[in-house]
């Protein structure tokens, strides 16, 4: 028996707006948003996570961030991922990508 959920663009594009909304106010609180320029996309297959006490089997997000000077802010990345995977509820797991 498979286990394969149909992800559609709708669905994409929705958990995408609200990680993008995540990542502009945090951006925001702290004064980066014209220092860190970044894009976000989400994977189509489900991630295996644990939050609390329970197994999900939720997204991945992914954000691609440019750092001022390639000085990368590895507090900023935490805070990003902790902040989304508290705010989003389709989305357990965070990958960051450096271009």
């Amino acid at each position: 028996m498979s286990n394969v959920h149909e992800f559609n663009r709708e669905e994409q594009q929705k958990i995408a707006i609200a990680v993008d909304k995540v990542v502009k106010e945090e951006l925001k609180k702290l004064g980066l948003e014209e220092k860190i320029n970044y894009e976000v996309a989400v994977d189509n297959v489900r991630s295996v996570g644990i939050q609390g006490d329970n197994r999900t089997y939720k997204r991945c997000a992914e954000l691609k961030l440019r750092f001022p000077n390639n000085q990368v802010d590895y507090d900023l990345i935490e805070r990003l991922s902790n902040q989304i995977t508290n705010q989003v509820q389709e989305v357990n797991r965070v990958l960051c990508n450096f271009f």
